[in-house]
């Protein structure tokens, strides 16, 4: 026995009975605010401390080209060793560091920066010498460490050869380092 609107809500109610929903499922029932915020800052690349044409020369030769995804668990500091990377290799003027903040060039997202991690992963390519001074081009994906953005660690992982494990000498292995 199912009872009738009626019988539950009472005289004067009115049920429809539909047999397909009218709002197709791409569109959600409620919603969501969308309030779309974006930064548009002009900033001449950096001065590197090798030619363009040396690095365009070494990406054609595969044998010296490394690709590695740099993973780690939430604030153990990969993104601070890209930029450490990226500092020795390029030619800084100190009108463009501040004292303050340090240089995050790989978060060049508005939410990246004011939450101080890193959501999408981030590709740089930067020449390195080994320790015999041969020049390798070292393509590095500095990726996200929270767990929530796996998939982003996962993607990095696929696209290169290898992985730069970064862990925080005082905290040891986390448990997104042991997943990684």
């Amino acid at each position: 026995y199912y009872p009738t609107a009626e019988e539950i809500y009472g005289e004067g109610t009115e049920a429809l009975v539909m047999e397909e929903d009218a709002q197709p499922l791409e569109e959600p029932i409620i919603k969501p605010i969308k309030e779309k915020k974006f930064l548009v800052e002009e900033r001449h690349a950096l001065e590197c401390n090798y030619p363009l044409e040396f690095m365009a020369g070494l990406a054609q030769n595969p044998d010296l080209v490394w690709n590695v995804a740099t993973i780690g668990h939430l604030h153990h500091g990969k993104t601070l060793l890209v930029d450490m990377m990226v500092e020795e290799t390029h030619q800084i003027r100190h009108t463009e560091r501040s004292n303050e903040k340090p240089m995050r060039y790989t978060d060049t997202r508005l939410d990246e920066q004011a939450r101080g991690i890193s959501i999408k992963s981030a590709p740089m390519t930067i020449v390195m010498q080994g320790s015999s001074g041969k020049s390798y081009l070292f393509n590095t994906i500095d990726s996200p460490g929270h767990v929530g953005f796996s998939d982003e660690l996962t993607a990095a992982l696929r696209l290169t050869d290898g992985a730069l494990l970064v862990v925080d000498a005082a905290e040891g292995l986390m448990c997104q380092t042991e997943r990684s």
